[in-house]
């Protein structure tokens, strides 16, 4: 899988992501993905399966890097920060840049 650079960061991610805009396939494809070297999933506030994505993650998380976006509703400084702390923790979502793909090669 071919991996890039994120900007000024060492963080190393595929070229190619997991989407869940739409998604309804359940935990396992998804952790079978992961389990295949699909270390990028992208998720939203708006799509409705950052539940699912938390649950595919447990136990591998510092091996996927989250793509996530906050609704329009909160944009606010005080909200996005209690996103980022106790909203994704309740949903088993740690909402931060993370380890690179480990294993893959650029």
């Amino acid at each position: 899988m071919i991996c890039r650079i994120l900007g000024n960061t060492n963080d190393r991610l595929p070229e190619v992501g997991l989407g869940t805009w739409n998604y309804t396939g359940g935990v396992e494809p998804l952790k079978r993905g992961i389990a295949l070297g699909a270390c990028l999933i992208d998720t939203a506030e708006s799509y409705g399966t950052e539940e699912i994505v938390g649950e595919a993650v447990k136990g591998v998380r510092q091996c996927v890097f989250l793509a996530t976006k906050v609704s329009p509703r909160h944009f606010s400084t005080g909200i996005c920060y209690w996103l980022q702390t106790e909203a994704s923790n309740d949903c088993g979502l740690i909402i931060s840049t993370c380890t690179s793909c480990i294993g893959l090669t650029t």
